[in-house]
């Protein structure tokens, strides 16, 4: 029984492994002044739609949109999945076509928008 046990725990252990994760040691944004801030959070938002410059920051997180987008965030960092919400609902609400810009680039078919919208519904 105790073997079980711990085979379970090992297996767990293995299927979560933190190298399967986007890194975030590069992302240290303070994503609640970024959302207050409309200028900032446009910058984001046209760097993510290719149509402005990039901060470190704005790279790092532009790297995994589409697979985020498939996968809702699934590979995230509890700390990126907060950033993430948080950055995506701010874009949603303040730059409604920007999201709509974000949508066509990201799930053109829109094969993921309820996967993404129950996402972002969620809370941490």
């Amino acid at each position: 029984m105790k073997f079980l046990l711990i085979l379970s725990v090992v297996a767990a252990a293995a299927l979560a492994r933190p190298e399967d994760l986007y890194d975030d040691s590069k992302t240290n944004l303070d994503v609640d002044e970024l959302v207050a801030n409309d200028r900032l959070l446009k910058g984001y938002a046209s760097c993510f739609l290719n149509k402005g410059p990039c901060t470190p920051e704005g790279n790092n997180i532009k790297k995994f949109i589409p697979d985020a987008v498939e996968n809702s965030c699934q590979k995230c960092t509890p700390k990126l999945r907060v950033l993430v919400r948080k950055m995506s609902n701010g874009i949603k609400t303040k730059l409604p076509k920007e999201w709509k810009d974000l949508e066509a680039l990201y799930d053109p078919e829109g094969k993921h928008s309820s996967k993404v919208d129950a996402f972002l519904a969620q809370t941490d």
